[in-house]
């Protein structure tokens, strides 16, 4: 039995009754439905009395339907997230990442897929380290249902990874620009560092500049490469006492020979400008742009300088008006 509403017009007005109904199976087959009784106009039912039929049906129910919750009785012990971790996993999906990841090595001790999809969703919604990370993933409902991973899952899945890193990448790329159907006409660079708290730290780890003004603590610098729309492309992590200017050719060859692109234009900030960059990009035919510093004029007109004597006649104009710009 259940409860059904049924409007009526009178005149202009329409009224809705409450009904309560039984289905019953006739012997075709047939599911129909028959009205026991009718509760009134549903506009005349204060909940007062709603209330105390309620009470007196509990008396002919069953032990387990007897006693009933109020809203007010209930209490919010714990609540999940769920859309946040949907969302990524068909964006995962469509990415292919799944397919890639379930590709490698994997093991009990290091579930990689999972893990690596667990530190994503948390990058996208409440970035936090991996031991925080433990405690966080019971606060959402994984599409998986995988059960909870531990610190060094998180760990572990990262060293497996890393062996496979141009090869993810490279995929994730060509799958990003198909997708969003992105040219890649500009190319952006730049650094940044990484700091160490404790012992123990990576073998990278050295004393250098730093951009959290922390010289206090050893730090790797990081490199990456990004889409004009601010996709990455790839990364490298240096020691963290590497100079800006050595990073900026090994990346270009890095770009060049994984991703083809020569119609791609570099960029990158006063950081990578030097004599022996500006030498390897020309002689590279790599298309770029470079700052230049007020107080590096002469340094900047001798590196053209050079660029320009390995250039045909026609185009030394156009290299020293970008140098100057």
């Amino acid at each position: 039995m259940y409860i059904t509403f049924r409007r009526t017009t009178h005149g202009e007005r329409v009224y809705e009754y409450v009904d309560i109904v039984e289905s019953y199976r006739t012997q075709e087959g047939k599911v129909r439905r028959k009205t026991l009784g009718t509760l009134g106009r549903r506009d005349q039912l204060p909940a007062q009395k709603i209330d105390g039929l309620i009470e007196q049906l509990r008396k002919l129910a069953s032990p387990e339907g007897r006693r009933g919750v109020r809203l007010g009785e209930m209490r919010i012990q714990a609540s999940r997230e769920l859309g946040v971790a949907l969302a990524a996993r068909q964006l995962w999906q469509q990415l292919g990442l799944d397919g890639l990841l379930a590709g490698l090595p994997q093991t009990q001790s290091a579930p990689v897929s999972e893990a690596v999809f667990r530190m994503v969703v948390n990058r996208l919604s409440d970035p936090l380290s991996k031991l925080a990370l433990v405690d966080w993933q019971g606060q959402v409902e994984w599409p998986s249902r995988a059960g909870r991973l531990d610190h060094n899952h998180y760990l572990r899945s990262m060293d497996r990874v890393l062996p496979h890193r141009e090869q993810i990448e490279n995929a994730v790329f060509e799958r990003v620009s198909e997708l969003f159907s992105l040219p890649l006409s500009l190319v952006f660079y730049d650094l940044t560092s990484v700091y160490f708290e404790g012992d123990g730290v990576s073998p990278l780890a050295e004393y250098g500049y730093s951009r959290d003004h922390r010289e206090d603590r050893s730090q790797v610098v990081v490199g990456l490469a990004v889409t004009q729309e601010g996709l990455p492309i790839t990364h490298r992590v240096y020691p963290g006492n590497t100079s800006d200017p050595l990073t900026f050719l090994p990346m270009v060859r890095e770009l060049q020979e994984r991703f083809g692109r020569p119609e791609a234009v570099i960029v990158a900030d006063r950081g990578m400008f030097s004599a022996a960059n500006v030498r390897g990009l020309e002689q590279s035919q790599i298309k770029y742009v470079l700052a230049l510093r007020a107080r590096q004029q002469l340094e900047g007109h001798a590196a053209l300088g050079l660029a320009n004597r390995a250039r045909p006649t026609p185009t030394a104009g156009r290299a020293a008006a970008l140098g100057d710009a």
